[in-house]
């Protein structure tokens, strides 16, 4: 996963932004890392991307987002992102139909796309929505669709966490927009200059919290809810 500006989909939100201009102008204190119980020495469990989600036990999460910029420490965007997964066909394939919708209090967008199951080709992508008031639909023509879903999948936290690997540093509880939980197992990626920090409960099949803190980016995921 690119983690150089958070989790990737802080590409996408970018994107809306830049159409509603949502900015909340507030100052934002550096992240502080709670007391994690440490695991002992050389016993740190290590987990790839791909076990963080288990698309076999959900069909739709949600998130509320915060981001940061460093370099303008007093604008943070804030929005929540909710995924939906379908399995379908399109034009007689078996396709996976995606759909994120990114919302705040100045608009909503909307990304929906389809891709082969089998060959991950991505076969269609459409973008709509409204921005303080105003309306956008954007179809993506054929021939400007990328080659291959791996292209579309760094929005995507199922598949592009991906190959990542995670170390687990603790325990700690936890508190997210769903509710608290206790002994919420941390898990740190090691193959990263970013401090990208994830927070995983045995309870629930999606992650609680994704923070990626880098020298210019501060970024926050914390679960809504799942089903």
């Amino acid at each position: 996963m690119n983690m150089k500006k958070l989790i990737p989909m802080i590409l996408i939100v970018a994107l809306f932004l830049a159409f509603s201009g949502c900015v909340c102008c507030c100052n934002m204190p550096d992240v502080v890392r709670p007391v994690v119980t440490p695991v002992p020495a050389g016993t740190g469990k290590i987990v790839y991307g791909d076990e963080l989600f288990d698309p076999e036990d959900f069909s739709w999460f949600e998130y509320k987002l915060v981001s940061t910029d460093r370099e303008r420490p007093s604008q943070t965007y804030i929005s929540d992102v909710r995924f939906e997964y379908y399995n379908t066909t399109y034009n007689g394939i078996p396709a996976k139909h995606v759909n994120m919708s990114t919302t705040s209090k100045e608009g909503e967008m909307i990304l929906e796309y389809y891709y082969d199951l089998s060959t991950r080709n991505v076969l269609n992508a459409h973008m709509y929505g409204n921005a303080s008031g105003i309306k956008f639909d954007l179809e993506v023509p054929v021939s400007d669709l990328p080659g291959k879903f791996s292209e579309l999948a760094v929005d995507d936290p199922t598949l592009s966490m991906g190959n990542n690997r995670y170390e687990l540093i603790g325990v700690e509880p936890v508190i997210v927009p769903m509710g608290a939980f206790e002994d919420v197992e941390v898990y740190i990626q090691s193959d990263t200059k970013n401090d990208v920090r994830v927070w995983v409960h045995d309870d629930i099949p999606v992650p609680l919290k994704i923070t990626s803190v880098s020298d210019d980016h501060t970024s926050t995921l914390e679960l809504i809810d799942w089903g």
